[in-house]
């Protein structure tokens, strides 16, 4: 059964690069727009757009079933350029776990998988590879670009992650020197999870994250973070304070987790404190990948709990 997107067979390599430009273009729009009526739009089109990669690839491997190897081969062979790229993009899109896109991802990326796997048979494992590289730095820089726009000023997000041992000034306190070397700071962009009840392919925000002197901070952008002052701070994890566990998050590749101590924050006003909310980031195209981040935090985690002669030791594992 072939496949026709916008009139053209979409088992044709300019009928697969139509879908993912389309699918990529739907995604973009859901991250950064706020009209009320692009973003609905927005979000049933990246249904429709997955349910048509699915489609495509399916019938391109239905064409095997009459050992027509070279339709697929024409596709997603080669340099293997458009596998990379149908890898980046469905890999970048974030949906909650059991809605209807996180179901409909999954699909194509089964679809995709038996696909690679047919290239790797055929000998093409290392353009493959290399393909899935490139694709996905090219996305990476694709995404910076389109995200350095005007923060979004989602004031449930602004007011909820402010803890409540804030100072009364608009400057950055800063931490008094410790009896142990202070370890690197490391700043990025990573999504961080809204604590809101938003439809399930909006709740990720796009931040500049600074971890430096055992505080992990976030702002709406790093020209924001670069003002110093409280006022541009949207939220803080102070090590010091809330003794923390770090870690990956399960089945994840680029998502991590930062839980409170014993299932409690020590200090914090914030949405969800109560309930021990666990706080989520996705370092998807973030410029430090997620053992990166993991290590570096769990480093800042180990100074902060010593911010206090030693007090918090207890509580990191040593």
């Amino acid at each position: 059964m072939t496949s026709f997107v916008g009139g053209s067979d979409a088992t044709t390599p300019s009928g697969i690069d139509a879908i993912l430009d389309r699918l990529e273009s739907a995604a973009k729009q859901v991250e950064t727009s706020n009209d009320s009526q692009v973003v609905p739009k927005a979000e049933k089109d990246l249904l429709k757009y997955l349910a048509d990669l699915q489609t495509s690839i399916d019938a391109l491997l239905q064409k095997l079933d009459n050992d027509d190897l070279a339709s697929l081969q024409g596709v997603f062979g080669g340099d293997c350029s458009r596998s990379g790229r149908t890898r980046a993009i469905l890999e970048g899109l974030r949906f909650e776990d059991g809605s209807e896109w996180a179901v409909s991802k999954a699909q194509c990326m089964t679809a995709l998988t038996s696909v690679e796997k047919i290239l790797i048979s055929t000998g093409s494992e290392e353009q493959l590879k290399k393909a899935q590289e490139r694709e996905k730095k090219a996305l990476f820089e694709r995404i910076r670009r389109e995200l350095q726009l005007e923060a979004d000023e989602d004031e449930d997000d602004k007011m909820s992650e402010v803890w409540d041992d804030h100072p009364g000034n608009n400057q950055l306190p800063q931490i008094q020197a410790l009896s142990v070397p202070t370890p690197s700071d490391l700043s990025g962009h990573l999504w961080k999870k809204s604590p809101s009840p938003l439809v399930p392919i909006r709740q990720w925000k796009w931040r500049w994250v600074v971890l430096s002197a055992g505080k992990l901070q976030w702002f709406t952008s790093e020209a924001e973070a670069k003002k110093g002052d409280r006022k541009s701070l949207r939220g803080e994890i102070d090590f010091s304070l809330n003794p923390c566990t770090v870690g990956a998050v399960s089945n994840h590749t680029t998502q991590m987790s930062i839980r409170p101590h014993d299932g409690k924050w020590v200090m914090g006003a914030f949405t969800g404190s109560e309930k021990g909310r666990e706080f989520l980031f996705d370092t998807f195209s973030s410029q430090w990948d997620q053992q990166t981040w993991v290590d570096a935090i769990t480093t800042h985690l180990k100074h902060g709990g010593q911010a206090y002669g030693g007090t918090r030791l207890s509580f990191m594992g040593q």
